[in-house]
C-alpha cells in the first residue's frame, strides 16, 4: 500500500473540509486585524520588527494555537474516518505513527498558510519599511533572527500538538484540556526575565513563541536547541508509554 499517496489524499480531504475552510478564513481575519492594529497604534518600525510583533503577541498566539488545535482535531477525525486506510495497519504502533505523521503534515500546511497570509498583509501595510539592521543587542541581522524565530515557532508548535494528541489518547479529552490550560497559562502574564545562562531556560513552550530576552543570540540559540531536544525526548517517552499501555487493537478504539 502506498501510504504516502494515501496521506496526501487525506491532506487534500482535510484542506477541502468545511472545518479547514473556516480555520483558513479565521486566519485571514486574525492576521489582517493584528496587522491593522499595529498600524492604528502608530508603531513606527521596520517590516521585520512589526512582523515579529504580530507573531509574538500573546493574544495572537492564543488564537493561533486554538486554530491549530481545531485543525489537529479535524485531522484526527478525517484520518479515523478513512476506514479503508486505517484497517490495513498491522499494529497500534503503525496506526499511531501514521496518525502523528498526518497531524504534523496537516499542521505544517496550516502554519505555512498562516505565515503566508501574514507576509502578504504585512507587505501591503509595511512593505515600504523593509530594512535589514541589527536585532536588539544580538549582533546579528534582524533577517537572520526572524528566520530562526519562525523555524522555532513552527517546531515548538508541532511538538505541542503531538503532545496534545498523545495526552488526548491516554487521558481522553478532559486530560487534553488540562494540558492545554497548563501550556497556555503563561500567556496571562508576560515574562520579563533575561536569560543569561542555561539554568534560566524558560520551561513553558509558549515562551518560545512569544519570545524571551537573552544576553546574546547564542544564549537564545543554545537554550532553544536544548529545550526543543528535551521536549522531543519527553514527547517520545510519552509516545512509548502510549504504545505499551494501551490495550486492544485498532478496532476497539
Amino acid at each position: 500500500m502506498n501510504f504516502r499517496k494515501i496521506m496526501l489524499e487525506n491532506i487534500k480531504n482535510i484542506i477541502d473540509s468545511y472545518c479547514f475552510k473556516i480555520i483558513f478564513i479565521a486566519s485571514i481575519v486574525i492576521n489582517i486585524s493584528y496587522t491593522l492594529n499595529i498600524l492604528f497604534n502608530g508603531l513606527n518600525d521596520n517590516y521585520i520588527s512589526l512582523f515579529y510583533y504580530v507573531l509574538s503577541n500573546r493574544f495572537y498566539i492564543l488564537i493561533f494555537l486554538i486554530l491549530v488545535v481545531i485543525n489537529t482535531l479535524n485531522t484526527i477525525n478525517i484520518f479515523d474516518k478513512n476506514l479503508s486506510y486505517v484497517i490495513r495497519f498491522k499494529s497500534k504502533k503503525e496506526y499511531y505513527k501514521n496518525a502523528l505523521n498526518q497531524i504534523v503534515f496537516s499542521n505544517l500546511v496550516f502554519i505555512i498558510f498562516n505565515l503566508l497570509i501574514l507576509i502578504v498583509t504585512s507587505n501591503v501595510v509595511f512593505g515600504s519599511k523593509f530594512t535589514i539592521s541589527n536585532w536588539k543587542n544580538y549582533n546579528i541581522s534582524n533577517l537572520i533572527f526572524i528566520i530562526f524565530y519562525v523555524l522555532r515557532y513552527i517546531i515548538v508548535t508541532e511538538i505541542m500538538m503531538i503532545a496534545f494528541y498523545l495526552v488526548k489518547k491516554v487521558l481522553k479529552m478532559p486530560g487534553s484540556i488540562i494540558y492545554l490550560g497548563i501550556i497556555l497559562a503563561p500567556l496571562i502574564v508576560a515574562s520579563n526575565n533575561v536569560v543569561s545562562n542555561i539554568y534560566d531556560i524558560p520551561v513553558y513552550p509558549i515562551y518560545y513563541l512569544s519570545g524571551y530576552s537573552c544576553t546574546s543570540f547564542y544564549i537564545e540559540l543554545f537554550t532553544s536547541i536544548i529545550y526543543i531536544f528535551a521536549f522531543m525526548l519527553v514527547t517520545t517517552a510519552f509516545y512509548k508509554i502510549l504504545i505499551s499501555k494501551l490495550k486492544g487493537d485498532i478496532e476497539s478504539r
